[in-house]
């Protein structure tokens, strides 16, 4: 069995190498990092560490906090935005979050939101401080039904907005992953109001699912807002060659607030297709040199699980209504997808769905 020995310093005093001593550390703030972009190792204040990243399980934003200093993102020192905190984030992660978090915002209060990021992990966007049913973890409604699925919940507004300086791909919160990678992102209780403006389909919606990953969306008595029915940002969007889940429950999407019915307007109508992309292939790209999508509809593949029930009554109250629903021939789910691949029978190729699509 080999030796161990401390390690050897340089002592200026004496101009002479010699072991540490007791009480003294080396400096790792002196010790240089590979910028290799998987690299984890990071320089704490007690030295060099590897491993799984440590954070708080949950983060609370409220407009009430601070972003930083003397705040620490807790319930009672919260942060004051949703950018700050997810900045945060990876930078606790040098840049590569692949973590598992919750960032609860406060009920009822509106959080506006302008960069992109990147996303490795898991990430629950929730609610916290509503004043009749509590946090996302209290207890359930009358004991039957979460919180998140009440219809009167104080959901926090989250304004999904531009950054005009991010290489035209827009500055949205982009939740994407590299090849091989597999991420989550979990809607809980909140309102999203998607960004206004025109733009190229590609890339650039809520959660974009990149090639050769599995992203996937959970989506819990949420409320899905197009605020412009005369663009084309959408929810959630798959390149080619990856592979999603969605789930929803008691949750809703609007265009301009309004829920989509037969007597919507026509161009409400027609912007329901922009939820959901399946985006086109990258023209360069001819998959092992048979040009068979070059330039066609998207490849990705989305497992769809929907939950229609009707609302449950809970007191005085009711969870909030599904919608749209599969059982609707007219306005089903179908048409809240762009760029859906069929077959002969009509059938679309790109999701799959154990229910009437």
């Amino acid at each position: 069995m080999p030796t161990i020995l401390p390690p050897v310093v340089y002592d200026n005093a004496t101009a002479t190498h010699r072991p540490l001593s007791t009480g003294e550390a080396l400096d790792s703030s002196a010790v240089p990092l590979s910028g290799v972009f998987y690299n984890l190792l990071r320089n704490n204040p007690d030295g060099l560490y590897a491993g799984p990243l440590l954070l708080k399980q949950v983060y609370y934003v409220a407009a009430a906090g601070i972003d930083g200093a003397p705040n620490d993102g807790s319930k009672a020192l919260p942060f004051k935005t949703l950018d700050f905190t997810l900045h945060h984030l990876i930078d606790l992660a040098n840049g590569f979050f692949n973590a598992s978090t919750i960032i609860a915002l406060k009920a009822g209060e509106t959080f506006t939101t302008v960069d992109s990021f990147p996303c490795y992990g898991t990430i629950q966007l929730t609610f916290y401080g509503d004043p009749q049913y509590g946090d996302f973890d209290g207890p359930l409604a009358n004991g039957t039904t979460r919180p998140c699925d009440m219809s009167d919940l104080q959901r926090p507004i989250i304004n999904v907005g531009i950054d005009v300086g991010s290489s035209g791909q827009a500055g949205i919160i982009l939740i994407a992953s590299p090849s091989n990678i597999d991420s989550q992102v979990i809607l809980m209780g909140v309102w999203i109001n998607l960004p206004s403006g025109a733009h190229a389909t590609g890339a650039v919606d809520f959660i974009t699912a990149g090639q050769g990953t599995r992203s996937n969306l959970q989506l819990f008595g949420s409320v899905i807002n197009i605020t412009d029915n005369t663009t084309v940002f959408g929810l959630m969007g798959w390149e080619c060659g990856a592979w999603g889940f969605v789930y929803q429950r008691c949750s809703q999407f609007r265009i301009n607030g309004i829920l989509v019915t037969d007597a919507t307007s026509t161009p409400n109508l027609l912007a329901r297709k922009w939820f959901f992309k399946f985006y086109p292939d990258y023209r360069a790209i001819h998959e092992g040199g048979l040009e068979i999508f070059g330039g066609a509809p998207g490849t990705g593949i989305m497992n769809l699980s929907w939950s229609d029930i009707a609302s449950d009554p809970v007191g005085t109250s009711t969870s909030l209504g599904t919608y749209p629903t599969l059982q609707d021939p007219s306005f089903g789910l179908a048409n809240y997808f762009f760029n859906l691949t069929r077959d002969q029978q009509n059938r679309p190729l790109n999701c799959i769905s154990g229910r009437l699509f």
